[in-house]
């Protein structure tokens, strides 16, 4: 059980952060061609409006969506950066307790050796 925790500790400190991008950009990519989809139905827009009240709603609407964008890459952002922070807080940890391991072998050899 500990190998493969070790082997899944190991997979995430190499390419966590390469999945967490890719992770990303689909959710991002699904985001906005559920939000854009709408925008393929011009020519209703073009038969219940006049030009000028139809460029409003898009306009209004590339809005909404460039806020929207902003608000998620935002949220990402620091998502992907927090779990940067936490893996290397862990493997730093990792290899602080390893260090201790490896002194309190030394000094329970040493005090073998004076027995």
């Amino acid at each position: 059980m500990k190998t493969k925790r070790t082997k899944l500790k190991q997979f995430l400190e190499k390419n966590g952060e390469f999945i967490l991008y890719i992770v990303f950009l689909l959710l991002l990519g699904f985001s906005l061609w559920v939000l854009i989809r709408p925008l393929y139905s011009l020519e209703y827009l073009r038969e219940h409006f006049i030009f000028y009240q139809e460029m409003k709603v898009l306009v209004k609407y590339f809005l909404v969506l460039t806020l929207i964008f902003l608000f998620f890459s935002a949220i990402f952002g620091l998502l992907i950066n927090k779990v940067r922070v936490l893996l290397g807080i862990l493997t730093k940890r990792e290899k602080e307790f390893k260090e201790l391991q490896e002194r309190n072998k030394k000094l329970e050899e040493i005090l073998d050796s004076k027995k």
